[in-house]
């Protein structure tokens, strides 16, 4: 085999994994969901990692109301290419409506039942959706918790005017995130959270994989 059929090789053997590992470093980095409308209300992403990350064929699923990124008005960013460390604030619709007991699921497409879909995943309010939603998407995919038979973490309802930020961290190890890693307070779309901090793509790889 020449060098250049055994790096096609390579490459083929390894794109999808390393797609799924950068991916990854795209989360849910705060959620303003008690706005009086939807105008009010808004998501924010952000990349931890190291390579830029275009999510403009990307799509949320708040329990079960769909929206493709791509039709959503950014309120804070330049657009849907994240670079390293870059945040992007969307403002909500009609159609995807933040209620104040909810869930929020990222996806790279819009198959929402399919695991290897999701992105990132946050649910608040409750442990248990009312009319469900994608907490077992979430758990199957090893980023959210399941702490009884149909029960799930949560962030505590946030108070008016607050929303829910992400730490920077997964306390669960790995990918997978708690309900305590976010915290309600002062929103501060398009800016870093007041206790972020700065995983980095090698050492969320390294903690996925890491043996005892």
């Amino acid at each position: 085999m020449d060098t250049r059929t055994a790096l096609a090789a390579l490459i083929v053997a390894l794109g999808p994994g390393l797609a799924r590992a950068a991916a990854t470093d795209v989360v849910i980095n705060e959620v303003f969901y008690l706005g009086a409308s939807n105008a009010d209300e808004w998501i924010e992403l952000k990349n931890t990692g190291t390579d830029s990350i275009d999510v403009g064929g990307w799509f949320f699923c708040a329990r079960f109301d769909y929206q493709a990124l791509a039709n959503l008005t950014i309120l804070h960013g330049d657009d849907f290419n994240l670079g390293p460390g870059e945040i992007v604030a969307l403002q909500s619709d009609a159609r995807l409506s933040l209620d104040s007991v909810s869930d929020l699921g990222l996806y790279s497409t819009s198959l929402f039942a399919d695991p290897n879909n999701m992105v990132d995943f946050v649910q608040w309010g409750t442990d248990s959706i009312p009319g469900g939603g994608r907490s077992s998407v979430a758990r199957d995919k090893g980023i959210w918790t399941e702490t009884s038979p149909d029960h799930y973490d949560f962030v505590p309802q946030a108070a008016a005017g607050e929303s829910a930020a992400f730490d920077g961290t997964n306390g669960g190890g790995g990918l997978l995130t708690l309900g305590s890693d976010f915290a309600n307070g002062t929103p501060t779309p398009g800016t870093e959270n007041p206790t972020a901090v700065e995983p980095t793509s090698w050492g969320r790889v390294k903690s996925l994989y890491k043996t005892d």
